[in-house]
């Protein structure tokens, strides 16, 4: 999977993304003007895509902020862990 931290101004763009034993793209903690766009994610474990962490931050520099997830074909989620939403 794609973890990331403190990821800014990054994109995922055009991919195929598959066979993953948890999230496919994960922008967690102080993530910001990110974008996943226009990519083939399937047969993924858990969920396509998480933003941010539960809960709310204790500073708001911490939050993730300014994500576009956009045109992404998504299917076939939630292999591994069920629940997940895309």
């Amino acid at each position: 999977t794609g973890r990331n931290e403190r990821a800014r101004h990054c994109a995922v763009e055009g991919c195929e993304i598959a066979r993953t034993g948890g999230w496919a793209v994960e922008l967690l903690d102080r993530c910001a003007d990110n974008r996943i766009a226009g990519n083939h994610i399937h047969d993924i474990g858990a969920g396509a895509v998480r933003i941010g962490e539960p809960g709310c931050p204790e500073r708001d520099e911490d939050e993730t902020v300014r994500t576009t997830v956009t045109d992404n074909v998504i299917h076939d989620g939630s292999r591994v862990f069920l629940g997940p939403a895309g």
